[in-house]
């Protein structure tokens, strides 16, 4: 399936946006896919890939992509602080099924909780400070997105 790979690159535009680049012509996301898919169907493979060329077509082509494009992101690029939240909430709950008043009664305590470190926060207490090592790979994002 070597043939069917498609090099693509970005550049930066005269108004300094990036803008893809496919065979030294700038390109759209829709181009690069459709180019993509001719190649596919060159290829000379033994799978039907049209399933999967069609829900990738639309699912990400053609909606959603505020899902995957995250260049002008500024906060979280993952969930892992929902993942962290939903693992704290599950030890706190510690029963797999709940009472569903007892399950409203933790969740006011959090939110009772939350409050009060907003509160504090607005006062100008202090948050805790991310590991060296993400807000260095936090600054190299920053700094690779100044050159595009």
């Amino acid at each position: 399936m070597a043939g069917a790979q498609v090099q693509v690159k970005y550049v930066q535009t005269k108004r300094g946006h990036q803008s893809l680049v496919h065979n030294g012509y700038s390109a759209s996301v829709e181009d690069v896919w459709l180019n993509a898919l001719e190649r596919i169907n060159e290829a000379d493979i033994d799978i039907n890939t049209t399933p999967f060329c069609d829900y990738v077509t639309e699912y990400w082509v053609e909606n959603n992509r505020d899902i995957w494009n995250h260049f002008e992101n500024e906060g979280p690029r993952t969930t892992n602080h929902l993942e962290g939240w939903h693992n704290k909430l599950k030890k706190q709950v510690r029963c797999t099924h709940p009472n569903i008043f007892n399950l409203l009664k933790l969740l006011k305590q959090i939110q009772a909780a939350n409050e009060v470190s907003m509160i504090q926060y607005a006062a100008g207490g202090v948050r805790a400070t991310k590991r060296r090592k993400f807000r260095s790979i936090d600054e190299r994002i920053v700094q690779l997105k100044e050159r595009l």
